[in-house]
């Protein structure tokens, strides 16, 4: 534990961060709850800057927040005021954590799953990576196809450079499906 950051060692550390409201005050105070896991291997192939020490949740490459594991998958946060019960706090969190985080965490165990986690999130770069990470080839370069197609201008020499590092062949120009 390092401040309001929590990592579990493994394959691929996994962080849990507690994030306070930004308009707390002493007597009326929010929090929610960040996830994330890093995997080394899709963080340099991303060509992702690296960290030092053991990762934050901001320097994972898979992030959520736990509202988005609860079903209907709305934002959640908590909140803390002089009437709070500390006990039935924790004990709501400690709940909403083993329902939901850490399945979540052990279900994130290989790069498919990542992929798909991350098609899910809308990161089509980092799915096409875990793809290729997965050895699926052929989902790889759909991905990044569909990827480069939509990227933002500024991003192309990025997704040219980790493509052809991955023997995935770009058109010289991206070309936008038609809808």
């Amino acid at each position: 534990k390092t401040g309001k950051n929590w990592i579990r060692h493994g394959k691929w550390p996994q962080a849990i961060n507690i994030q306070l409201g930004k308009y707390n005050s002493s007597t009326d105070a929010r929090f929610t709850i960040n996830l994330g896991i890093s995997v080394g291997e899709l963080h340099t192939l991303a060509e992702r800057m690296p960290f030092s020490g053991n990762p934050i949740e901001l320097d994972c490459d898979l992030r959520r927040r736990i509202g988005e594991l609860i079903p209907p998958g709305l934002d959640k946060w908590w909140s803390v005021t002089g009437e709070s019960s500390a006990g039935q706090l924790a004990k709501e969190v400690h709940a909403d954590l083993s329902e939901y985080a850490m399945p979540w965490f052990n279900k994130m165990n290989n790069f498919e799953t990542l992929a798909e986690e991350f098609s899910k999130g809308s990161d089509r770069f980092l799915a096409a990576l875990a793809y290729y990470l997965a050895g699926d080839k052929l989902a790889a370069k759909e991905t990044m196809l569909e990827t480069y197609s939509w990227a933002h201008p500024l991003a192309l020499p990025l997704i040219r450079r980790v493509s052809t590092k991955c023997g995935i062949h770009l058109p010289d120009e991206p070309v936008r499906p038609i809808p």
